[in-house]
């Protein structure tokens, strides 16, 4: 069997986290896998906001002016 290595021309290797909580607690066991990866890529997507701009309210709000 051959051993593969895939290369990227990007040297960052990408990932989400996705919280332990909404694997094992019981009370997220009814949403799909799908959802719980949605909800990782928008909680990346705050926090790069939050890293990128400093646009968050006191109570933790995003928003976003044009």
């Amino acid at each position: 069997m051959d051993n593969d290595v895939y290369f990227t021309n990007d040297k960052r290797i990408s990932f989400l986290m996705i919280p332990w909580a909404l694997i094992t607690e019981p009370m997220f066991h009814g949403l799909s896998m799908e959802s719980k990866v949605l909800y990782a890529m928008m909680l990346d997507r705050m926090g790069l906001s939050k890293r990128t701009t400093g646009a968050m309210s006191k109570n933790g709000c995003s928003s976003t002016i044009r």
